[in-house]
C-alpha cells in the first residue's frame, strides 16, 4: 500500500533526524499535535522559551486560527486504511507460512536445506 511506504518515509525521516541531533548534541523540544491542540497557549510559551526567547511568558499568544480537518469520514478511511492493512497482513503471513510448511514438508531427512541436495 502506498500508505504504508509513505509511513516507512516518515520513519526513516525522523530515524536520520534523530541521529542528526544525536551526533550534534542537540536535545529537540517534541511537540505533539494532542499538545498543540488541547493546550495551545502552554505549548506556544513552551517552545518560545525552549528557543530562548527573552520574556516568553509575558507575550500575548495570538488566539488558535486552526480549525479541526478530520470529520467523521476522515474517520472511516482511517478504519478501513487499518482493516485492509490488517487483512493484507494476514494474507501475507498466510501466504508466508503456507510456502514454509510445504518446503519442510518436501525435505526429507539427510536433504540438506541450503544446498536442497542429499548428503551422505
Amino acid at each position: 500500500m502506498q500508505i504504508d511506504f509513505l509511513v516507512q518515509e516518515i520513519k526513516a525521516h525522523n530515524a536520520a533526524w534523530q541521529r542528526f541531533f544525536a551526533a550534534n548534541g542537540i536535545q529537540p523540544l517534541v511537540i505533539s499535535y494532542e499538545d498543540l491542540v488541547s493546550s495551545y497557549e502552554k505549548t506556544v510559551r513552551k517552545a518560545l522559551q525552549h528557543l530562548g526567547i527573552p520574556g516568553a511568558e509575558a507575550l500575548e499568544v495570538a488566539p488558535v486560527s486552526m480549525k479541526k480537518q478530520a470529520d467523521e469520514l476522515s474517520e472511516q478511511w482511517v478504519q478501513r486504511y487499518l482493516r485492509l492493512k490488517s487483512q493484507a497482513r494476514y494474507r501475507l503471513v498466510s501466504q508466508a507460512n503456507s510456502y514454509l510448511l510445504g518446503f519442510l514438508r518436501a525435505i526429507r531427512p539427510g536433504t540438506s536445506i541450503i544446498a536442497g541436495k542429499r548428503t551422505l
